[in-house]
Order: structure tokens, then C-alpha cells, then sequence
């Protein structure tokens, strides 16, 4: 899949993509018809959705480790090792951003006259 937010000016070039964690990402997965899944609840816990592994681990906290070994437990991990890199933080507590992607819906209230009638009441 191609990207074009991915240069290999700033690392390799080769990124993972997680359509359900972050705009730049859910678009790509959108251009290529990936399917959508999110399973990290409010408070940042990957939920039943995730491998068994994770299930209930606080994702910043306990995830990388969690996945790693469960990885490694299969044979499945071919290399490890601790990487430093910026991550997107909130401006006003300055804590981590966990991105996931949410169902939501939307009301029309121009429609048939719904603001009017709501005001009304």
C-alpha cells in the first residue's frame, strides 16, 4: 500500500497502517478497502476484540510488551528492540493520544423544520 505521509527521509519508509487508529491511517485503509476495527475501549484497555494476549491491557502502558510476548511465545517475532519516537500528545495535559475510531451518527436539525420545533420546546 502507498501513502503519501510516508517518506523515507524520516525513518525507513515502511510503516505499519491501523485504519481504525488515526485519520491519515483510516484513509489509506479506506483507499484500499481494508476493514475497519478498533478494539481498545475509552480507558485505553484493548477489549475482547484483540488477541487474548492483550485483552484488558492498558494499550500505552502494557501493550508493546503484551504483544511482544505473545509473539514470542509463538516464534512469531523476528526481532526486538526499544524505539524512541514522537507520539502525538494532548496540548493541555500533555498526556499520550490514544486514536480509535468510534461509531457515531448525525441529525440533520435543518431538517423539515426539526431545529424550530426543538427550540419550541
Amino acid at each position: 500500500m502507498l501513502a503519501d505521509y510516508v517518506s523515507s527521509e524520516d525513518g525507513t519508509g515502511i510503516v505499519h497502517t491501523a485504519p481504525g487508529h488515526g485519520q491519515d491511517d483510516f484513509e489509506t485503509g479506506r483507499t484500499y478497502g481494508l476493514d475497519l476495527l478498533s478494539p481498545v475501549d475509552e480507558a485505553g484497555r484493548f477489549t475482547a476484540e484483540a488477541p487474548e494476549a492483550l485483552t484488558g491491557k492498558h494499550v500505552l502502558k502494557e501493550g508493546n510488551e503484551a504483544a511482544a510476548a505473545a509473539l514470542g511465545s509463538k516464534g512469531l517475532l523476528l526481532a526486538e528492540s526499544n524505539v524512541q519516537h514522537s507520539y502525538p500528545h494532548c496540548w493541555r495535559c500533555k498526556n499520550p493520544i490514544v486514536f480509535r475510531a468510534t461509531e457515531q451518527w448525525f441529525l440533520s436539525v435543518g431538517h423539515e423544520g426539526l431545529r424550530q420545533r426543538l427550540l419550541s420546546e
